[in-house]
């Protein structure tokens, strides 16, 4: 069988851990993930990783900060006012909300800080800033139109 190539939709196993080896997401507890090689939906490294893997094939990729969440943004943590956002209840430190931005855009932030009128949130991603390791996992390969 020949290795993975562009078009083929892959069953792959996937552990992602941190630089100190955190686990941030696996894959391994539940089904494998469905990702359709070319389609440009998944980071361009795990793209380049599993072409030529064939089911079974295992390999590792670490990707620095920038190409793994990017790295951390300090103006994307920033302060609004509560009667903006259409809250159930008040939001504490280490929630999760999704606002409206000024720009129309909706973001899903943690909250920060909580006091008063105002709410303190950071849009960044919660591995942001984070050197990050991926081991995948290769299943199959099925049979699919070539994109």
């Amino acid at each position: 069988m020949p290795g993975a190539e562009k078009g083929d939709l892959l069953l792959v196993h996937f552990t992602s851990r941190t630089s100190e080896g955190e686990i941030f997401e696996s894959s391994l507890e539940g089904d494998p993930q469905e990702v359709r090689l070319g389609e440009g939906k998944i980071n361009p490294a795990f793209e380049e990783a599993l072409t030529g893997m064939k089911p079974g094939d295992k390999k590792t990729v670490t990707l620095p900060a920038e190409k793994a969440y990017g790295n951390y943004k300090s103006r994307l943590v920033f302060r609004m006012k509560k009667k903006h956002l259409n809250l159930v209840g008040d939001p504490e430190k280490g929630d999760m909300v999704n606002i409206t931005l000024p720009n129309g855009k909706k973001a899903f932030v943690e909250v920060v800080e909580s006091s008063g009128k105002y709410l303190k949130v950071d849009g960044n991603h919660p591995m942001a800033g984070e050197d990050m390791e991926y081991e995948i996992m290769l299943v199959d390969i099925l049979p699919a139109e070539k994109i």
